[in-house]
């Protein structure tokens, strides 16, 4: 069950992996309402990962901030796959944007990037963090 326009209703968490540059769904998996973002995301990651075609070679792997697990990491380490995560804008992240980073122009108006040191709350290590933000 799940919040719809219509109530409470049956509904789906789907799973999407998608391939960026084909702008290609490679795997779906549909999952009940009440699963997190990241409910057997390393499961639905390594059947991706065995089942690609031998032609298709995943160059990273970019997520949200639900996907920011300690296994998923591990996994990916383990792959040798660099991966990206969006950052939970929690308030101590907000304080280290805030504070005195050394912030780089991009060619993207408006945009300026940072980099960090982090480690996170479930974190295997601490690992760089690029934050962007658009300033003005």
């Amino acid at each position: 069950m799940g919040y719809t326009k219509r109530g409470l209703k049956p509904c789906l968490h789907p799973l999407l992996a998608v391939l960026a540059e084909e702008r290609l769904v490679a795997q779906l998996w549909l999952r009940p309402s009440n699963a997190s973002c990241g409910n057997n995301a390393a499961a639905f990651f390594l059947d991706l990962w065995e089942n690609l075609p031998p032609h298709i070679r995943l160059r990273a792997v970019r997520v949200d901030s639900g996907f920011c697990l300690p296994d998923l990491l591990a996994l990916w380490e383990q792959l040798g796959l660099p991966y990206v995560v969006v950052a939970q804008l929690s308030q101590p992240i907000q304080r280290l944007l805030r504070g005195n980073m050394a912030w780089t122009q991009t060619e993207v108006p408006a945009t300026e990037v940072a980099e960090m040191m982090y480690q996170g709350l479930h974190g295997p290590h601490p690992t760089p963090s690029g934050e962007g933000c658009g300033r003005g």
